[in-house]
């Protein structure tokens, strides 16, 4: 798993990350920016497991994805933009 998720950041700029709790580190969900094959854009997709839903785990993660893949990529320098094309 840890390699796939490597292969798809290096080759896409975008992929997975564990969501754990800040407090204990237990992990709660995982969470991403990926590129569909029908979409030419990043989308953010994320799993929260069962005991940890309607916390706002979620959106907080959701929050932190924007702000790493979207805001940051797009106010570096000659950054490539998260828009695939050619597909």
């Amino acid at each position: 798993m840890f390699g796939s998720n490597m292969g798809e950041w290096l080759l896409q700029g975008a992929g997975w990350w564990a969501v754990e709790l800040r407090a204990s580190g237990t992990l709660v969900g995982n969470i991403g920016a990926f590129f569909r094959e029908s979409w030419p854009e990043v989308e953010i997709g994320w799993n929260t497991f069962p005991a940890y839903r309607g916390q706002g785990i979620a959106t907080e993660a959701a929050a932190e994805v924007v702000r790493c893949v979207v805001i940051t990529d797009s106010a570096r320098a000659g950054a490539p933009s998260r828009t695939r094309k050619g597909m």
